[in-house]
């Protein structure tokens, strides 16, 4: 077994497991190939992380001119497309799902969304404030605008819509992040035509998690 040093100077010499992979190796094919490393060094980012892993070159490429390692290496190759492809797939049809999904808006009288926005903002922040033994600045009908407007949109969209319901039905399922973004673009346009006036905000609140995209990009 090759001897293990606790620090070495990173040569040419020496490669990563990183290095590795940009060569075509899977951690599979490490461990088969070739099991314990050289040498191992501090993570240089991360001080509390495990030691890296360096492998010599020379053993690297004698490994690599076996036979048995490039009919392991073009197996592992296909799996990963196979893999790819399936995962791609699944994506798109999880995409396709949030589009075909329900969205519903309850539609109240404005002045009783505020209220009830306020209201269920300062139940959340006051228990909040009150676990941190921290100040806190209730919301009023009185408050900035803009504010305001943020807090009822949050309420409308949280509360008097299928947010939530649809996002928990993403969970842990491939193509989460892109499907998940359209569904909340979904969403806030549900909200924009069921609260003309909280339009500019429903807008805003998208341009702010995504950045100012045309609804045309997001689509292509």
């Amino acid at each position: 077994m090759p001897e293990r040093q606790s620090e070495t100077n990173e040569t040419p010499k020496m490669l990563t497991l990183t290095d590795l992979k940009a060569r075509g190796w899977t951690d599979a094919l490490v461990k088969q190939f070739l099991g314990e490393p050289d040498a191992t060094k501090p993570n240089p980012h991360y001080r509390k992380a495990a030691p890296m892993r360096l492998y010599a070159l020379a053993r690297v490429e004698q490994a690599e001119s076996q036979e048995e390692w490039q009919q392991a290496k073009a197996r592992a190759s296909r799996r990963s497309e196979a893999s790819k492809k399936v995962s791609a797939r699944k994506a798109a049809e999880l995409v396709e799902q949030a589009s075909q999904m329900r969205i519903t808006v309850d539609r109240l009288p404005t002045e009783t969304v505020i209220e009830q926005a306020i209201a269920s903002y300062n139940a959340y922040n006051w228990e909040i404030a009150w676990r941190h033994g921290e100040a806190f600045e209730p919301a009023t009908e009185s408050s900035d605008p803009t504010f305001l407007d943020r807090i009822t949109v949050n309420y409308i969209r949280h509360h008097l819509t299928s947010y939530d319901t649809h996002l928990e039905q993403l969970v842990g399922q491939i193509g989460v992040r892109q499907a998940g973004k359209v569904i909340r673009r979904r969403i806030y346009d549900a909200i924009a035509k069921a609260y003309p006036e909280y339009a500019q905000e429903c807008e805003r609140q998208m341009q702010a998690r995504y950045g100012a995209l045309s609804e045309q990009q997001e689509e292509a």
